[in-house]
């Protein structure tokens, strides 16, 4: 535990996660608290078939490069007969960019970064100011 959990668990307004032991089972996804300079350093390391994914300038999840947001969308797509162009998704960090450019829709919310805002179709106000409801009037949905 040291700063660098705390401001990336802070960024995100949520608690910092419960320290433990492995337990065994199966591994879906990890979290390395990393700044992107570790990030460069650390990546030799992560096995083959991963990636990294980042959610804030000291977070990444550590993810399947077969998993991730947008290939959560087409499974959802192809299990209710929907199709992509019709899905709509909020994102805010850097993760979501997958997600953003897979859906119908890709809403970049207002404290996202440049990145992030350019890989969006639209670009609404920050979570704490609407911005959800915002984007979903501006697109006729309520």
């Amino acid at each position: 535990m040291n700063d660098t959990v705390r401001r990336a668990q802070q960024s995100i307004s949520t608690p910092v996660p419960e320290i433990s032991g492995y337990a065994g089972g199966q591994v879906y996804q990890a979290i390395a608290f990393l700044t992107r300079q570790e990030e460069a350093a650390v990546e030799k390391w992560i096995p083959d078939g991963c990636r990294f994914a980042r959610w804030c300038e000291s977070g990444v999840d550590i993810i399947s490069d077969q998993g991730g947001e947008a290939e959560g969308i087409q499974y959802f797509c192809n299990l209710y007969g929907i199709a992509q162009n019709e899905t709509m998704a909020f994102g805010d960090a850097e993760n979501d960019i997958d997600m953003l450019k897979a859906a119908g829709i890709g809403i970049a919310m207002g404290n996202s970064v440049d990145s992030v805002r350019n890989s969006a179709d639209y670009v609404t106000n920050d979570v704490d100011d609407s911005g959800i409801a915002n984007a979903l009037s501006y697109f006729h949905v309520i």
